[in-house]
């Protein structure tokens, strides 16, 4: 029991991690109280800031700065402790929306990992990750594969661990889905489950889905770049084509990282190097119409099943 004067602390497990935090994180999956890798502590230096217009992004060897506008200060130092402070008046809720995506992103990526802006799901020859620019389809073809009984292991933040034995394998972060209005209404009565609606920042709504999600690393058999078209269909993309896609969807390329040591740049050029030199990437056309993408989904299970 948290007694009086006393921080109440969270333990989780996610992203290959275990994690211990003194703010509730929304989605990722409670486990009992543990050792930990990472450490998520409100702040004792920083008072509430004032909200911003604007996202910030500072970044040096010694600690990584994250502000997003409506919530808060995010600061990541050495690569497993984060502090924050919110805003006056946020709710503490919204703090998991940071903390899950470019904190985690960053913090990660500083760790080693290949980390990917997409979604991932399991196909009977390990997972598939979906990549593509905003509207792209990533969460609407994943929402279309677990209607088709798939399992969800990442959606937005796919984080890919490389061994000592060349192998690449998708590590599951939570079991959570953004859908738009129009990708909600499509698969309502589909397996993605019910919403409260949409959420009020975000604009998406935000779906709980335990029974439909891949706790189990999985071995990467593909990545595929989406684009719309009339009809489902896969083709390989070159390996120069599939660098360019990697590094361009990596969480990486979202920020400026200059400012960061040239090792770490280089380290993340050669993991995604090794990756399309191991890993099949390729390029699916989705059709337009959602009601068309069990068609796409199809192939994919065709094209990666085993036997």
């Amino acid at each position: 029991m948290t007694g009086a004067g006393t921080t109440k602390v969270f333990y989780y497990r996610g992203f290959g991690l275990r994690i211990k935090s003194d703010i509730e994180l929304n989605g990722l999956l409670p486990v009992e109280a543990d050792q930990h890798d990472v450490e998520i502590a409100r702040s004792s230096s920083v008072a509430a800031p004032e909200p911003t217009a604007t996202d910030i992004f500072e970044f040096s060897p010694e600690r990584q700065l994250l502000v997003w506008g409506p919530v808060g200060r995010f600061e990541i130092f050495g690569t497993s402790r984060v502090e924050y402070a919110l805003c006056a008046d946020t709710d503490p809720s919204l703090a998991s929306f940071p903390i899950l995506g470019p904190v985690f992103g960053l913090l990660l990526h500083l760790r080693g990992l290949l980390v990917l802006h997409a979604s991932a799901l399991v196909l009977e020859a390990g997972a598939v990750i979906l990549l593509g620019d905003k509207g792209a389809g990533k969460s609407t073809t994943a929402a279309a594969m677990i209607a088709a009984d798939l399992k969800l292991m990442s959606d937005d933040l796919v984080v890919i661990r490389h061994d000592d034995a060349g192998q690449f394998t998708v590590l599951p972060s939570f079991p959570q889905l953004k859908l738009t209005e129009k990708s909600m209404s499509a698969f309502a009565q589909s397996r993605v489950g019910p919403s409260a609606g949409p959420h009020a920042l975000l604009g998406k709504h935000i779906l709980a889905l335990p029974d439909s999600f891949s706790n189990a690393p999985a071995s990467a058999a593909t990545a595929v770049v989406l684009r719309r078209g009339t009809a489902a269909s896969i083709s390989d993309l070159s390996k120069p084509e599939a660098l360019n896609a990697i590094l361009k969807f990596s969480y990486a390329s979202r920020y400026d990282l200059t400012k960061l040591s040239k090792s770490i740049a280089a380290r993340h050029l050669s993991l995604c190097a090794q990756f399309v030199a191991a890993v099949r990437v390729g390029l699916l056309t989705v059709p337009s119409e959602i009601s068309e993408l069990r068609s796409a989904v199809a192939l994919l299970k065709r094209e990666f099943a085993v036997g």
